[in-house]
């Protein structure tokens, strides 16, 4: 990146972004995705909840456990240190980190996940324990993937609209190079929680 930068190539951003990069950038309200997703799930009744984070180097992963954090602050639920677990996000490191939690106890009753796909894994992995989900085990993703409405039972996520981003960050890459400008945008694309079976208990 720093070499297109250097050489004037136009560079437009979206979703996981590097502040210091210039160019415009499309991203969605990281804090806000996660401080809802965690609000979701303590209105509905969970309270000891665990985030897996990924790396807090990357401001986007970093957002989101702020707004995990905040949440649970709101709602005067205290932070334990190793309910929060940063990781590369991939299946080894995910079944890892769910193993370490499934050993404590008191255990996690809900996870909110800083990406889709680590979320199916736990899925998977909660129910090859036999852990009833909503009921032992809330689980809501970052990030929403069409199979989440196709598995048992189905997962709720934030959904980040990667589509409308993608158009949005291409249509402005296309304005910097035809205007020969130095855009400096920063443009926030509006998120949904997906709620389905995975975090609502009956």
């Amino acid at each position: 990146y720093n070499l297109l930068s250097k050489n004037r190539i136009p560079i437009a951003m979206f979703d996981r972004i590097n502040f210091n990069i210039h160019g415009p950038k499309v991203v969605v309200d990281n804090y806000d995705g996660a401080f809802k997703a965690t609000e979701h799930l303590i209105t509905n009744g969970y309270r000891c909840i665990a985030h897996l984070a990924g790396s807090i180097s990357n401001k986007v992963f970093e957002e989101r456990v702020n707004g995990f954090k905040d949440a649970l602050a709101k709602h005067n639920i205290p932070l334990e240190s190793h309910m929060i677990l940063s990781c590369n996000l991939d299946e080894k490191d995910t079944r890892e980190a769910f193993a370490h939690w499934m050993r404590m106890q008191p255990r996690p009753d809900a996870i909110f996940t800083a990406s889709a796909s680590s979320g199916l894994t736990i899925c998977a992995l909660a129910k090859s324990m036999g852990i009833s989900i909503p009921t032992e085990l809330g689980i809501i993703t970052f990030g929403s993937e069409p199979c989440h409405d196709l598995i048992s039972p189905t997962l709720s996520s934030v959904d980040i609209p990667g589509h409308d981003m993608g158009k949005t960050s291409t249509e402005l890459l296309i304005k910097t190079i035809e205007e020969k400008n130095d855009d400096q945008s920063m443009i926030l694309a509006p998120i949904r929680l997906l709620v389905r079976n995975s975090s609502f208990r009956p």
